[in-house]
């Protein structure tokens, strides 16, 4: 009988689950509404709905799950699983111990990871930073959320909400975050911001038939094909990003960058431009020596890192 981990990814949107090996592997996967949006009961019926399923299916395929590996927005208590500090895209998991919930559904062993940081451990050890050292990662979806990864392992900082760099200002007196505070790239180049801005625009260019942007992949679209409101709004998020992927690269010198999450797709058309902005603003000791690189992983990014961290976990014990 095959061994394997249960893995979780919860988003904004979506609660990514489904059952993969310890060296990254995912042999099984599914999605639904994460009900980020709603209460913790939302948020927890969702996992137990999701739990329970895995059960069966590893059942039907002969698997033996051996532990729970979840990613959530966040910073996570690495004693309790619960998450601290702010979530302003899942506000209702704040001081929510997922492995509480899962424990009620399954007698397993259970560890709780910030999501940015499971992404960026996936691609770093199983996508497009293999072979790097250290890894900056970027997770770019309804929020913006990072990770670093240093000799294979995961830096959490002195109290384990290292790399929240979606809360980064690049303007002091800029647009308002959805947590409240001013100026963070999240509020530029996330895909909620791109939709919002894209929405302003319409309003204040005076269109008569707005087409109000339900997200931002269609204001990516649209931006193409040279609709005004939303290639303003695509060129003010690809400078937004520049200025923030220059800092970094200041702060930090990885080895490389890796940009994922699901609105990095719409970045890939802008890609060379805006790689081209970064080498403006970085320093001159820097410049053109950070690769950034597409995640290689897509959506299974945060999937991967949790088996794998999971599996790390378990051998060192």
């Amino acid at each position: 009988m095959q061994k394997a981990i249960l893995a979780f990814d919860l988003g904004g949107t979506y609660l990514k689950y489904g059952i993969g090996t310890t060296d990254g592997e995912i042999i099984h996967h599914a999605k639904r509404d994460s009900g980020g949006k709603g209460s913790i009961e939302t948020i927890a019926s969702a996992f137990k709905a999701a739990a329970l399923e895995m059960k069966e299916t590893a059942v039907r395929k002969n698997i033996t799950l051996t532990a729970v590996s979840i990613g959530t927005p966040g910073a996570v208590d690495k004693k309790t699983g619960a998450v601290f500090g702010s979530s302003p895209n899942v506000p209702a998991v704040v001081g929510l111990s997922l492995q509480d919930i899962i424990r009620e559904e399954l007698s397993l062993p259970v560890v709780v990871e910030n999501d940015a940081n499971l992404a960026t451990l996936g691609e770093a050890i199983k996508g497009a930073g293999a072979g790097y050292r250290s890894v900056l990662g970027l997770t770019l979806g309804t929020g913006l959320g990072g990770g670093f990864v240093f000799d294979g392992n995961i830096y959490r900082g002195a109290h384990g909400s290292a790399l929240e760099i979606g809360h980064s200002s690049i303007d002091y007196n800029g647009r308002i975050c959805n947590c409240g505070k001013p100026g963070h790239i999240e509020a530029y180049a996330s895909g909620s911001a791109i939709m919002k801005r894209a929405n302003e625009l319409e309003i204040e260019l005076g269109f008569d038939s707005p087409r109000k942007f339900p997200k931002s992949k269609p204001v990516f679209q649209a931006a193409l094909e040279g609709y005004e409101p939303a290639v303003i709004a695509v060129s003010e998020a690809v400078d937004a990003l520049s200025v923030f992927l220059a800092n970094m690269i200041n702060i930090v010198d990885p080895s490389c960058i890796i940009i994922g999450g699901g609105v990095m797709f719409g970045y890939l058309d802008y890609w060379d431009e805006l790689k081209g902005k970064v080498a403006d603003k970085v320093a001159d000791s820097l410049t053109g020596k950070t690769p950034i690189l597409p995640a290689e992983l897509g959506n299974m990014a945060g999937m991967v890192g949790a088996v794998l961290n999971a599996g790390r976990l378990s051998s060192s014990q």
